[in-house]
């Protein structure tokens, strides 16, 4: 029985009438309760019925990197990522966006068409630039299964108070993929980010998930998880290389924001168009590879994250303590403003409401259910 029909096994007995935990929904309710009271599924459960960009090129990317993906799961061979596929998912899924979008908001705006074709073209580049970077990474590592969906029993934890037992909880959430390395036979979740800076993740790598994820994936697989492999690509567009009066020559600036692989995927397109030969443009422009290389990608990056038993157990006690007040119909609700105020996508109608002015107009007719985008995310 591989990993995945394990999971599927494995999830037959878990009690659907148990509230379920996410850790996004459980970091909202951390950071503001107002929010996650309006965006969680636990309670209100409404996003903006025109998404952010980013969350907008995040779900995508991740839709187009799954369909990439998907011909190397159960195969026991180095994982290769499908370009063709993914470009193809990620147009139809944008596609089907828009469609949902228009009717449910009526039509697009000029900025909104605008802001469509710009996560395209940046999607669709992202990909092909990762289908050039990958090749270096994917064959460590064999693909036992993509979105890969789970729902664990949160163990029950005695109050500190009365000495009552917790409620039951799930935790529940959905892995972009499980890895084993061939080279030491370790696995790891795979997860996905996109990110405008792919040095800046500490937040993410220091966060509850990589923990939950690596407890939960040890649960559900019933084999030991080293850790969450993190893969973040960067949201930007790389820079074309600068030809020189010298035919054949391109800039060697290291203030160029490029790779090596996009700069040698673009001079072969620039070789066909003059007739000559790429391999001759490339060893003409040694001194480029070499600044490049030296420079590494800065668009992509691979980090792996472990934690320790303690840590595990922390996150446990938090995903049931948190878990238990997030379930609780009668917990109170108010706003905890701060810096995450200025890119809230809830900022107008709590703004409404902190000023006792009437809402609900707004919120019903600019934040549709959460429900509705996940019936279009799955093709109805």
């Amino acid at each position: 029985m591989d990993l995945q029909q394990v999971a599927r096994a494995g999830q037959l007995e878990i009690d659907p009438t148990i509230p379920e935990v996410h850790i996004t929904d459980l970091t909202a309710f951390c950071t503001c309760r107002r929010k996650w009271d309006f965006s969680s599924l636990l309670r209100q459960g409404r996003q903006p019925s025109f998404p952010p960009e980013p969350l907008l090129l995040g779900l995508g990317v991740h839709e187009a990197l799954d369909h990439g993906y998907r011909t190397s799961v159960g195969t026991g061979l180095p994982m290769v990522f499908d370009f063709l596929a993914a470009r193809k998912r990620f147009d139809t899924w944008l596609k089907l966006r828009e469609k949902r979008i228009i009717k449910y908001t009526g039509p697009l705006w000029p900025q909104e068409i605008e802001l469509l074709a710009g996560v395209r073209e940046l999607g669709l580049c992202m990909l092909k630039h990762y289908s050039l970077w990958s090749p270096g990474r994917d064959f460590r590592y064999t693909l036992l299964g993509t979105e890969m969906a789970f729902k664990m029993p949160i163990p029950s934890l005695s109050s500190p108070v009365d000495g009552r037992p917790s409620p039951e909880l799930n935790y529940a959430g959905r892995f972009d993929g499980v890895v084993r390395n061939l080279y030491n036979d370790r696995h790891y979740v795979l997860e996905f980010k996109t990110a405008k800076s792919i040095d800046r993740m500490s937040g993410v790598f220091r966060g509850m998930q990589p923990t939950a994820y690596i407890w939960a994936a040890s649960k559900v697989y019933e084999t030991p998880i080293t850790g969450v492999l993190y893969r973040i690509l960067r949201k930007k567009i790389p820079s074309d290389p600068v030809p020189l009066q010298t035919l054949g020559r391109f800039s060697r600036a290291k203030r160029q924001k490029t790779s090596w692989e996009w700069f040698e995927y673009w001079v072969a397109a620039w070789a066909k168009a003059h007739g000559v030969g790429a391999e001759e443009v490339v060893a003409l422009n040694n001194d480029v590879k070499a600044m490049l290389q030296e420079k590494g990608n800065e668009f992509f990056k691979e980090q792996a994250i472990t934690r320790n038993p303690q840590q595990i157990e922390e996150c446990l006690i938090a995903l049931t303590h948190e878990g238990t007040q997030m379930t609780d119909p009668s917990i109170p609700i108010y706003p905890l403003s701060g810096m995450h105020c200025s890119w809230c996508s809830f900022k107008e109608p709590c703004d409404l409401m902190s000023m006792g002015m009437p809402y609900q107009a707004l919120l019903d007719a600019e934040y549709a259910s959460r429900g509705y985008w996940e019936k279009e995310d799955a093709g109805e």
